[in-house]
């Protein structure tokens, strides 16, 4: 996933590839269904607390990383686009340094 996947594409995706329904993960975390509607839809965020009991109800760990930071690959534009081109270009460099590419 991207830097810039948007939380509430996150959120209903997440919930989405557990199998969880919205109403039951609302009822697990203590909110109403038009709450977690709102959230996956772009139309309110969630508290902090709450993204935390959602992260639990559908089995995902909530990471927080800074979003400016230097890179390995050199490259600013693939680290912009997000962190699976960065790691990409990080590797075939690693490849090219040992003779492997």
């Amino acid at each position: 996933m991207t830097e810039s996947a948007a939380l509430h594409t996150v959120l209903r995706d997440a919930r989405n590839a557990a199998s969880r329904l919205q109403a039951d993960v609302a009822a697990q975390i203590g909110v109403t269904q038009t709450a977690l509607s709102y959230w996956e839809n772009g139309r309110r965020s969630p508290s902090e607390a709450d993204l935390e009991r959602w992260a639990e109800a559908v089995d995902y760990r909530i990471v927080v990383v800074p979003k400016r930071q230097s890179c390995s690959c050199g490259d600013d534009r693939l680290y912009r686009q997000g962190w699976d081109d960065c790691a990409a270009a990080v590797a075939q460099a690693t490849a090219k340094g040992r003779g492997d590419g």
